[in-house]
């Protein structure tokens, strides 16, 4: 799972960052590397579907990357992406890792800052979650809140919603529009009205 080349942010613009990112987190959930999960944001489980001690040596990618599997929601699979791409995280420099292999909300969400805005991350968060939940949420309006639980119960799966939110950012340039996944209604043409109005000329 891990790479051996890892990317500067300074290298590329954070746009594009972004898009790197969640092209790589459409892969991870693909290959069922990791799977995506409401209410939990990074835990590490081996063949025997138990969390299991990360060596604090390692780099955060290679530590996850032995793992059976990773339960994630889309922070915590956005930051799984990240680890993998951008500079050099040690399991012991990422303070809230337990010994369990699960890591905090509030690490991850401070780590993504580099790359995201917060109102990026509450919109991400609540439009997977369903709503305003976890260390995300504070800076979303009421319009805001009503838009996320819209998107979430856009999609039958949370996986298919993981998955959506990956691909609205990268085909928008690396932002999170979640309105751009409703699709306006077109209005039926009534074929006789039509008929009418060009015997008519109009």
């Amino acid at each position: 799972m891990g790479l051996h080349t890892y990317l500067e942010l300074k290298s590329v613009p954070k746009n594009i960052a972004r898009i790197l990112i969640c092209y790589d987190a459409l892969l991870q959930l693909r290959q069922k590397k990791v799977v995506a999960k409401t209410g939990t944001y990074v835990v590490a489980r081996n063949v025997l579907n138990r969390t299991y001690r990360l060596p604090n040596s390692e780099q955060v990618d290679i530590a996850l990357g032995k793992a059976n599997k990773c339960e994630a929601c889309a922070l915590g699979t956005i930051f799984i992406a990240r680890t993998r791409i951008f500079n050099q995280l040690k399991v012991k420099d990422a303070g809230t890792f337990t010994e369990f292999g699960e890591i905090s909300g509030s690490f991850i969400s401070q780590d993504l800052l580099t790359y995201f805005d917060m109102r990026q991350l509450d919109l991400i968060e609540g439009s997977f979650e369903g709503g305003k939940i976890g260390y995300c949420g504070d800076t979303l309006s009421y319009e805001d809140r009503k838009l996320v639980c819209r998107f979430a119960n856009k999609y039958k799966t949370v996986e298919a919603r993981l998955i959506a939110i990956l691909k609205n950012i990268i085909s928008n340039d690396g932002t999170f529009i979640p309105e751009k996944n409703f699709r306006k209604r077109k209005k039926k043409v009534d074929k006789k009205e039509t008929v009418v109005k060009q015997n008519q000329g109009e």
